[in-house]
């Protein structure tokens, strides 16, 4: 699929990668987040109908509590272990939705990684303001192919 003009290579992480990493990434408290999910969704209901009595309080903490599991328990980690998109052009990458310009990357290196016993081929980059990013290469990518053209921009790997 050709989606822009400057388009050099595009792929979507393998699922396979995307769940390995995010099984080997820190988990968030999620009693945290579903006290405050619990406590901003029983804010907004009584925002918009305040309860009159017992009853209706108890139907508003209900739904409350049932939407702050909602999002704590399933949607949070559901969508940390979504595979993100990349789309690599003449002068930037794409990784999900950020847009990183080539100027601002220090070191890019294609390889492989090994996460929870599975080796998988990965791009990874780092950038001027310290940041850094691990894709998993889709089947598709050739990585010899990747590396040469990140040279070709002036992405190196980082010496040793």
């Amino acid at each position: 699929m050709k989606l822009s003009r400057d388009q050099e290579f595009y792929w979507h992480e393998p699922l396979a990668f995307s769940r390995a990493r995010g099984r080997a990434e820190p988990v968030p408290n999620t009693l945290v987040l579903f006290a405050g999910f619990s406590l901003a969704f029983s804010v907004l209901l009584a925002l918009v109908k305040f309860p009159s009595d017992l009853r209706s309080a108890s139907l508003l903490a209900g739904i409350a509590l049932t939407g702050a599991a909602l999002f704590a328990f399933g949607l949070i980690p559901l969508a940390s272990r979504m595979p993100n998109s990349v789309f690599i052009g003449s002068n930037r990458l794409v990784l999900g939705k950020q847009v990183v310009w080539f100027k601002d990357i220090r070191y890019a290196a294609v390889g492989t990684t090994r996460i929870s016993e599975e080796v998988f081929p990965v791009m990874s980059i780092w950038l001027l303001a310290g940041q850094s990013h691990v894709v998993g290469l889709g089947r598709k990518v050739d990585p010899a192919k990747l590396s040469a053209f990140l040279k070709t921009k002036g992405l190196h790997e980082p010496q040793s």
